[in-house]
């Protein structure tokens, strides 16, 4: 029930705004500043050629693009391209499950065409994990139904690669980090698959095999795991390794499991944590966005006198370490972190900074004020930087330390020097300023779309003067690399206003203050990948779901490398139509409705599904390319099938723990509801609500509280948070006994998504009354539940919701999918789940 791509609400919308080609090389207008998107002319949208509208089949043929990279001369493109459901070979797995990704490369230098980087079998899928030293190739990750997961090593223009004879943990959202020429990776022992890839079908061969040798009689099949004084586990032991690839020698670092590893910047230290296991103190509330699941993130630094001599320090010996609280200064001398003491809640954690030159640790005297954290996704942030040889970090003063949640405490950028703070962010009215890097005695931030230099005096300097629009920043990174602040040239985005809405991208020299502009297309052209120093853009567009992968050069000139999803060029898209409005409280709020094809203003109310999940606040900008093939495909099918679909933004703040996440459910989505009936967008007699994960819970909430939806879906949900509390991850089931207990159901429910606060012993009706299920005798609509067997949210929520609906002869249908997970994957399974929910909705609502 995590927030993930397969949740998000609007991801697989087909882009409609009707703009001048993605490669057009046509100067642009001078950047002028922004009006708010209005509806589109629905003669505009639905040229005379696009008349079929969206099918699943439409859907299982979607391609997608995964990461861009160029390379450092800035001469070759590599990127990694997902291909179509449809012919998808193995589709038991967690990551890239069935999606046969492939690795292709461009020579800029002549613009020829894509090209696969190397030779790459049928039925493996690769992806790319990060960039060799030299930036002259990459290192990847290949998954294969016969030797599992693997590395490899490809040079551009090679043609060839190598995979290295190592077996290698894996962690999808981190790319491997290089000492000298040597890669650091974590090691698993023999006979082990890594965990975090999902690796689902081989667990189902090790269920399958201890049904096996129970039936033969002659071998115990028993897998034990214990607490308290009975508490052991194996562990799956492993190691922290430098790997030569060309030789595949190991040097190994330090035995045990390592996630987090970061290189300092002069490339002669190496900080990593390793996962400890540890009681957990009952007196304390678990913090589900901290390593607080039993682990203890142990923090080990390993300074490197040659590529294979090295030293092993531990900085904070009794210290559990904030995983995404390691900050280097830009010299390498100080490493920042965030710990708490063994025993002692993440409440009363600090900052701490060990100096690799005296060798020692020191804690960050606030001077009495306050740390400020948030929760980002789930993890929980204790926000930092470095400012020369200065840490700077947000905190509260100490006037306002104890007014309640975080989110309503303004806090700044505090620079700390001999333990008295430094407001460097007073001057600034409204929101707090988004620090993006750090040069020599500056610290460049964002603040209402202009960028400033401010100084450690707190003297700030309007960087962008001379330009007329809002600025973003673009970090410049993939989503598997760690954040670099000590960036000598910024990328920046902004949008003007001409007859078009036209995307631009600044390039700031931190030096001496001086920006290019680089004008790159149409808004909805996405910057994913930049080569600052050779002024190169990569950029993915969006027209109506066909996809474009494009290069632009210093000289604006436009190069298309790819399209892909042509198919959708003839189909008729659904329209959005934005909604302001006031919340519950008289917040204001954007909503979205997107309309059937071929609809335009006047025309009747139409039928409509309310598409729920609490959390997610939709903004101005609704449309975006096609990213993934899950249920968040309802935005095309449904409205292809006659329906509007209303994403009602649903703020639920992650900071307030404790909170009740059922209360006001009704209110807070029948606000957007009511607006749309007003605006006659939508027959009010003929209303449907459908969620999935967190949304599947809020829809199934929400008929036990009102019978105005005529029919209901709920998918993938948690219906029972009394019984959600203890369960375990089903993907994972033959790992407990190296792991011990998972508290994954815990985390979420006391400091997680739930956010219920105490354990369910301490307050067993605040559980139950949050429950859908508690609420099931109520429930008047017919309700359509699909569910996984292979769900890490245990298919069990699903039973019990279905059992307390059949005990009551309510009209209830209930779906079970073998082998799928917390999202259907097989093409199959996903034609069989819309036929059964547009059969459901055409049911009810027609």
């Amino acid at each position: 029930m995590s927030f993930s791509v397969h949740s998000l609400l609007a991801i697989a919308f087909l882009s409609l705004a009707a703009c001048a080609s993605v490669n057009s090389a046509e100067p642009r207008e001078k950047l002028t500043g922004g009006a708010e998107p209005e509806l589109p002319d629905a003669a505009d949208q639905v040229a005379s050629e696009r008349t079929r509208r969206f099918t699943v089949d439409d859907l299982l043929k979607i391609e997608r693009i995964g990461s861009v990279r160029f390379s450092a001369d800035g001469d070759t493109l590599v990127y990694e391209h997902f291909g179509a459901r449809a012919d998808g070979t193995d589709f038991g797995r967690g990551i890239n499950s069935g999606s046969n990704s492939r690795l292709y490369s461009v020579d800029l230098t002549r613009f020829s065409a894509p090209q696969t980087l190397f030779a790459q079998a049928p039925g493996e899928s690769y992806w790319i994990d990060g960039m060799l030293p030299d930036d002259r190739g990459v290192i990847y990750n290949v998954l294969s139904k016969d030797a599992g997961f693997r590395k490899g090593i490809a040079k551009f223009g090679q043609r060839h690669s190598k995979i290295l004879d190592v077996n290698s943990d894996h962690y999808a959202f981190l790319a491997s980090p290089w000492i000298s020429n040597k890669i650091v990776t974590p090691l698993l022992g023999e006979d082990h698959v890594p965990m975090i890839t999902g690796l689902r079908a081989e667990m189902r061969e090790d269920v399958i095999a201890s049904w096996r040798a129970q039936r033969r009689g002659k071998q115990p099949t028993a897998s034990v795991i214990g607490s308290g004084k009975y508490e052991s586990f194996k562990g799956r032991g492993g190691q922290l390794s430098l790997v030569d690839p060309t030789s595949d020698e190991v040097t190994m670092l330090a035995p045990g499991e390592f996630w987090i590893r970061v290189v300092s910047p002069d490339g002669q230290s190496l900080a990593a944590l390793r996962r400890d296991r540890v009681k957990l103190d009952s007196s304390q509330a678990m913090d589900n966005g901290a390593n607080s699941r039993g682990i203890k993130n142990t923090l080990l630094l390993f300074e490197f006198e040659t590529s294979s001599e090295h030293s092993v320090i531990e900085p904070c010996r009794r210290c559990d370490v904030l995983s995404s609280s390691i900050r280097w200064s830009k010299d390498g001398r100080f490493l920042s972190f965030v710990a708490r003491e063994e025993g002692e809640p993440w409440d009363a954690a600090t900052y701490r900074i060990y100096d690799r030159e005296n060798r020692n640790t020191q804690n960050v005297d606030l001077g009495g004020y306050k740390t400020f954290s948030t929760r980002g996704n789930a993890s929980l942030e204790f926000p930092s930087i470095w400012l020369d040889d200065s840490l700077v970090v947000r905190a509260i003063p100490p006037t306002r330390s104890d007014t309640g949640a975080t989110s309503d405490v303004r806090s700044d950028w505090f620079v700390i020097a001999n333990g008295v703070p430094k407001n460097l962010t007073r001057d600034f009215q409204g929101n707090i300023p988004q620090v993006i890097a750090s040069t020599s005695g500056k610290l460049i931030m964002i603040h209402d779309g202009n960028v400033w230099a401010v100084s450690n005096e707190g003297d700030k300097q309007d960087l962008t003067t001379q330009i007329d629009s809002a600025v973003t920043h673009w970090n410049g990174q993939s989503r598997r690399d760690y954040f670099d602040p000590y960036q000598d040239i910024l990328v920046l985005e902004t949008i003007t206003e001409s007859e078009f809405k036209q995307k631009a991208v600044l390039f700031l020299e931190l030096e001496n203050g001086t920006i290019e502009r680089l004008n790159v297309g149409r808004e909805t052209a996405r910057i994913v990948a930049v080569s600052p120093k050779h002024r190169k853009i990569a950029t993915l567009e969006n027209d109506r779901g066909v996809s474009r992968l494009a290069v632009v050069d210093a000289s604006e000139t436009v190069r298309e490398v790819l399209e892909i999803n042509s198919h959708l060029d003839e189909i008729s898209p659904a329209i959005p139509v934005r909604m302001d409005h006031l919340g519950p409280s008289g917040d204001k709020r954007i909503s979205w409705v997107v309309m059937p094809p071929g609809w335009s203003p006047g025309d009747p109310p139409v039928p409509a599904i309310v598409d729920v999940y609490p959390g997610y606040a939709l903004g101005r900008n609704f449309a975006s390319q096609i990213v993934d093939l899950d249920v968040s495909a309802s935005q095309q099918i449904l409205p292809a099938n006659g329906y509007a679909v209303l994403y009602p933004s649903f703020p639920a703040p992650r900071d307030e723990v404790p909170r009740v996440p059922i209360d006001r459910i009704v209110d807070e989505v029948f606000v957007a509801v009511d607006r749309a009936i007003e605006e006659g967008l939508i027959d009010s007699e003929r209303l449907a609500v459908t969620g999935y994960s967190f949304g599947g819970y809020a829809a199934a909430g929400l008929v036990g509280f009102t019978d105005r939806f005529k029919a209901a879906v709920a998918q993938s949900g948690k219906y029972n948070l009394t019984s959600a509390y203890g369960v375990f991850d089903v993907r994972v089931r033959f790992l407990n006994e190296y792991y011990g207990p998972d508290y994954s159901g815990a985390g979420w429910s006391e400091s997680g998504q739930g956010s219920l606060g105490p354990p369910v012993w301490r307050d067993p009706d605040l559980y139950w009354r949050n429950s859908p299920l508690a609420h099931v005798e109520n429930i008047s609509t017919p309700i359509l539940i699909t569910h996984g067997d292979y769900d890490y949210l245990s298919i069990t929520q699903a039973e019990e919701f279905f059992t307390g609906l059949a005990r009551l002869n309510k009209d209830a249908v209930f779906v079970r999918y073998w082998g799928e997970g917390h999202s259907i994957s097989s093409p199959a399974n996903i034609r069989d789940m819309w036929e059964r929910i547009l059969n459901w909705y055409d049911q009810h609502l027609n």
